[in-house]
């Protein structure tokens, strides 16, 4: 079988951490401490992830001329991963991560350079991609280049793989390009006709493979055409939660890829197994889990959970 390169496109921002005792509310004024700088955004984790795995994986994301551009090309310069970046004249993306005292968290992130990737950098990004790849989007591109990534992939015979958090209206008309999808409890209910419950079936009539849901502290389900799994959560001491879904996508698909690239239960536990690495540290990107720990979390044939 030929090697399955990993093209992720998304977002690549500067993330900035503020701890506060409970979420504010429309109209309040809060205190909060800012605990870190760090490299983040969607793409930019999953890529990581995956090419610290061993797959073969390029980032494609847009970016400013800037400093926290800067900050993003020497955060990355070691990481096993090919980068393609679109200069653009808006400022580098970034987030605004509140934590609260229970290590939840809520993103505010900016998209002007993520939008900025259009139909023909994404050609060009993927001029190399074989029947044999993968294409991992998520929900901070544009419309334009959402469309252009997975009518691409589908023409090229790629199996495409889509996180549509955050989710962005455009995925309605998109569901039939994919055949993987990632989803929390809430983005999983818009996978209906009524957008009000989770409906399996629905996914399949749009020629769906697999959905993944993830439950948070519960754990993790896999459903497939004809059969579903529940993976639970590993109790560990949660401090941040920021990222983990990412981990848990990149680690998942990995462990399909350096397998028989079918996303089954022991992708699923091994995903599992590597958010609770990262949930159990500070931070975004340095909270992702290294090499060795993801090599050690991909050599077990089924994690003991």
């Amino acid at each position: 079988m030929p090697s399955r390169h990993v093209f992720v496109v998304g977002n690549a921002a500067v993330d900035e951490t503020i701890v506060v005792e409970d979420f504010p509310v429309a109209g309040s004024s809060i205190h909060g401490q800012v605990i870190g700088q760090d490299l983040g955004g969607k793409g930019l984790n999953q890529a990581v992830v995956i090419a610290r795995c061993g797959v073969p994986t390029t980032l494609v994301a847009a970016i400013g001329n800037d400093a926290r551009a800067d900050i993003i090309r020497d955060g990355l310069a070691d990481e096993p991963l090919q980068c393609v970046f679109l200069s653009t004249a808006y400022p580098t993306d970034s987030s605004i991560i509140l934590r609260d005292r229970l290590g939840d968290n809520a993103n505010i992130t900016t998209t002007a350079s993520a939008n900025c990737l259009d139909a023909q950098a994404v050609f060009s990004a993927l001029s190399s991609a074989t029947p044999a790849d993968v294409l991992i989007i998520q929900g901070n591109l544009s419309s334009e280049a959402a469309r252009a990534c997975l009518e691409r992939a589908k023409s090229i015979g790629m199996t495409a793989v889509a996180n549509p958090s955050p989710y962005r209206e455009y995925f309605a008309s998109l569901w039939s390009f994919i055949d993987t999808v990632f989803v929390n409890e809430s983005e999983a209910k818009l996978l209906s006709d009524d957008g009000q419950r989770f409906d399996p079936d629905f996914c399949w009539s749009k020629g769906m493979k697999a959905v993944v849901r993830s439950l948070g502290e519960k754990g993790a389900e896999l459903h497939r055409p004809a059969t579903s799994f529940f993976i639970p959560a590993i109790k560990v001491p949660v401090q941040d939660t920021t990222g983990a879904g990412d981990v848990f996508l990149a680690a998942s698909l990995s462990s399909a890829l350096n397998r028989n690239g079918m996303i089954d239960d022991i992708a699923i536990g091994h995903g599992v197994r590597a958010a609770s690495i990262a949930v159990a540290r500070e931070g975004t990107f340095r909270a992702l889990p290294t090499r060795e720990e993801l090599r050690s979390v991909l050599v077990l044939p089924r994690p003991e959970l």
